[in-house]
């Protein structure tokens, strides 16, 4: 992974995948939830396999 430049700051997903003992570090589409940014992939509903409505905020932004 790239090395972000000074005053940047690069978002990842903070998902841990035990079976490759590290976590996920996709950068692509990751929204902060109450357990961490995730990645659509790692979303608490896609890590308990429910449905998560369309729409629905992930995390209040204010």
């Amino acid at each position: 992974m790239p090395e972000p430049t000074a005053g940047t700051h690069v978002s990842h997903c903070t998902h841990w995948i035990g079976a490759k003992r590290r976590r996920c570090h996709t950068t692509d589409q990751v929204r902060p939830y109450f357990t961490g940014l995730c990645c659509p992939a790692h979303t608490p509903a896609a890590v308990h396999a429910t449905h998560q409505a369309q729409g629905a905020a992930s995390c209040p932004t204010s």
